[in-house]
């Protein structure tokens, strides 16, 4: 796909490259929301040592944050509201304070009480998409 609307990406899921600008000096910005597209885009770059320097910088993270977050959430609701605390088109500076990190830690807590929940704690079954949703409304409020 070929736009600058980061919403895109997010909704088309992980198979999605969003080609955001190509330049005549063939420099190219690309943007996905899956590491495994955006290795597989990298590896179409003829030379091996700038490919390899581009995979090392991607896979550098901070603490136990994850990125790209949206990596394995299937769910176009769940993806959906994590574009709404991150920022998009209906609320374009997001949750205030939010970034990937705050959303990575929100998926940390989801699996955790989603594991809890299957031990049999008394947890309610939201979705994911429900509990970022429901995150989203309490801090706007």
């Amino acid at each position: 796909v070929i736009s600058n609307d980061g919403d895109i990406a997010v909704l088309a899921g992980d198979d999605c490259i969003e080609v955001m600008n190509y330049t005549r000096d063939e420099q190219i910005k690309i943007r996905t929301t899956s590491l495994k597209t955006l290795e597989r885009a990298i590896s179409y770059i003829t030379s091996s040592a700038v490919r390899q320097a581009k995979i090392m910088s991607i896979r550098r993270g901070t603490g136990s944050s994850f990125y790209p977050i949206f990596e394995g959430v299937t769910s176009l609701s769940a993806r959906a509201a994590m574009g709404l605390i991150l920022g998009c088109d209906a609320i374009p500076k997001g949750l205030p304070g939010a970034g990937p990190r705050h959303v990575s830690e929100l998926l940390e807590q989801y699996k955790f009480r989603k594991r809890k929940r299957d031990e049999g704690s008394d947890i309610d079954d939201r979705t994911l998409a429900q509990y970022l949703l429901i995150h989203l409304y309490k801090q706007m409020d």
